[in-house]
């Protein structure tokens, strides 16, 4: 019993933790940022469409941040 409730609060400090950082362009609007970081995500979805779990949340975040560093962001 006691492991399943270090299990759970292990994985839910996983996955409700925020990133450290936040992504920051030079002159960009919040227009920008909201457009981009939407295109981003949704091209992260759909590149790891079956994948799922742990291994498929890392693969969504690694090509998130690859796109917005291609769109010229910067991570603070």
């Amino acid at each position: 019993m006691n492991s399943r409730i270090v299990l759970l609060v292990f994985l839910l400090s996983i996955f409700s933790c925020s990133h450290a950082y936040h992504w920051a362009k030079a002159e960009a609007t919040q227009q920008e940022w909201t457009k981009d970081s939407n295109e981003c995500e949704r091209y992260a979805k759909e590149q790891v469409y079956f994948e799922r779990g742990f291994i498929g949340y890392l693969t969504v975040q690694n090509f998130f941040d690859r796109c917005l560093l291609a769109r010229g962001y910067s991570k603070e």
